[in-house]
């Protein structure tokens, strides 16, 4: 089996509430990392105070569709599988 790469393909920002945020708080900050899990970096927008972390969650995302350049649009968090 080979490596998978992960590729950044944008933010989220609606669809949190604020006792599931605290929770995502909590379970993220557990696997904070100093290293960039994304095989190339995102673009500056997003990276300016971003806060890496390990990739072992996968969350559910709803998006109206994709732009030109890849990334999701109008993304609201539905929950973690």
């Amino acid at each position: 089996m080979g490596l998978r790469r992960l590729s950044f393909a944008g933010g989220v920002g609606t669809g949190f509430t604020q006792a599931r945020l605290e929770s995502l708080s909590r379970e993220l900050s557990a696997r904070i990392t100093h290293d960039c899990p994304f095989s190339a970096l995102p673009p500056r927008s997003y990276t300016g105070d971003a806060t890496w972390v390990r990739p072992e969650l996968r969350a559910v995302i709803e998006i109206a569709e994709l732009t030109n350049e890849g990334y999701v649009r109008h993304a609201s968090f539905i929950d973690l599988a």
